[in-house]
């Protein structure tokens, strides 16, 4: 390392010392081609990186319209009315041909992950809190794919607020008996709205 450091040395006083040797005007051109070198770099270095910084925009700008069709469709699912299921079929046809070229590998694996869940019957809420788990993972990582923090944020938790009506009640009841039936969380869901005035 040493030696390294006083070849480097002996090196920059080598030049500097034929630098001294040369007429002042031809070290005044010198300085002035190096500096105009030095500029012009300095120029396309920054002209690359506004372009870098323009289309990285453009690429973000067009990942959050992608994943905002998926996270309205998903909003269209947990209504009440039933779906059409051919054309969810088609929607998540053409999402996955999208994501495909435009989302990050963590995304992929999310939705792939999503995909192999909702073809499972869920009968218990604990097979809700699955699929939760999964739809949740799936959305923070699209999140993190468009450069947004998920910091202090749980999947499950996110998922369950973001999709069902009463997501802290539905948590709660997880823990305490993960093998109620779904048409028994139903029922309490419904009896919630109707106290709460948000039933039809």
């Amino acid at each position: 390392m040493l030696g390294l450091a006083a070849t480097a040395i002996w090196v920059v006083a080598k030049f500097l010392e034929t630098l001294a040797t040369f007429d002042s005007l031809v070290l005044a051109a010198l300085i002035a081609v190096g500096g105009a070198v030095i500029t012009a770099m300095t120029a396309l270095i920054v002209k690359r990186l506004e372009r870098k910084h323009e289309v990285d925009a453009q690429f973000r700008q067009d990942k959050v319209e992608l994943f905002s069709s998926l996270l309205i469709k998903f909003d269209q699912i947990s209504k009440p009315e039933e779906p059409d299921p051919q054309r969810m079929v088609d929607f998540l046809k053409e999402f996955q041909r999208k994501i495909v070229f435009w989302a990050g590998p963590k995304v992929m694996k999310s939705y792939f992950a999503l995909r192999r869940g909702i073809a499972g019957e869920i009968r218990t809420i604990a097979d809700l809190g699955g699929s939760l788990q999964v739809m949740g993972t799936l959305i923070l990582s699209m999140r993190k794919d468009i450069g947004l923090s998920n910091l202090g944020l749980n999947a499950r938790t996110f998922a369950a607020h973001w999709i069902l009506r009463h997501g802290d009640l539905f948590l709660e009841k997880l823990k305490e008996d993960p093998s109620m039936t779904t048409a028994e969380w139903d029922a309490i869901e419904k009896e919630l709205d109707r106290r709460l005035g948000l039933s039809d």
